[in-house]
């Protein structure tokens, strides 16, 4: 599971209801920003992208990329709460994992 960030430029003259519909059908959603989407899904930047490129005209620009753990900006508190939520449980390691049973380093002391 990733969370892909799908910001856009729409600039063609046509209805985007079934961008949205198709975006929408991609994984869990959240769109606060006008022409941003976060979306929590198992699917790919190229999955995610094939499957809303026939919905975009052809002077229309998408971005669509892998959403990581250093964000900054200014938004509501409920918008880093969903992703943060969704970070944190994407970054923890599931148990049997390669790196499951090393010994952590010791903590550095202070000077």
């Amino acid at each position: 599971m990733a969370i892909l960030i799908v910001t856009y430029d729409l600039k063609s003259p046509q209805n985007y209801t079934p961008l949205y519909e198709a975006l929408k059908a991609q994984g869990v959603w959240w769109h606060y920003l006008a022409s941003t989407w976060l979306i929590d899904t198992a699917k790919s930047p190229q999955e995610v992208f094939d499957a809303v490129h026939p919905h975009i005209g052809p002077h229309d620009f998408i971005l669509i990329s892998e959403l990581g753990q250093r964000n900054q900006g200014w938004l509501p508190q409920a918008a880093w709460d969903w992703i943060n939520s969704r970070v944190q449980k994407q970054t923890s390691l599931p148990f049997g994992s390669p790196l499951s049973g090393l010994t952590p380093l010791p903590e550095l002391k202070k000077l």
